[in-house]
């Protein structure tokens, strides 16, 4: 229950904090946030539920989890780094076109 709870604030948390951002700056925060969660060991159950039915973050949250935990410190920073920039691309690539 616990985590689950603390799904909710990074998931919730994310999509507020980001609202008045762009498009693209949204989807990056949303990405990071969720590669943050499943780099933190939270389940996928409980990070699909704290999307409350938001497409765009199940979707985020579920392309997140398909990528491997990192345990290293600094590689894991890099994993959601990466993560997080590749979503920003694809959405800069999107919208300019």
């Amino acid at each position: 229950m616990k985590r689950a709870l603390i799904a909710a604030a990074f998931l919730f948390t994310a999509a507020d904090a980001a609202a008045d951002d762009g498009p693209c700056e949204r989807l990056e925060f949303i990405a990071r946030t969720a590669m943050e969660a499943r780099q933190s060991g939270i389940a996928l159950r409980d990070a699909i539920e704290a999307a409350g039915g938001d497409s765009l973050i199940v979707a985020m949250v579920k392309e997140a989890y398909s990528k491997p935990i990192v345990f290293d410190p600094t590689l894991r920073r890099l994993a959601i780094n990466e993560f997080a920039g590749s979503i920003y691309l694809w959405c800069l690539n999107e919208v300019a076109e």
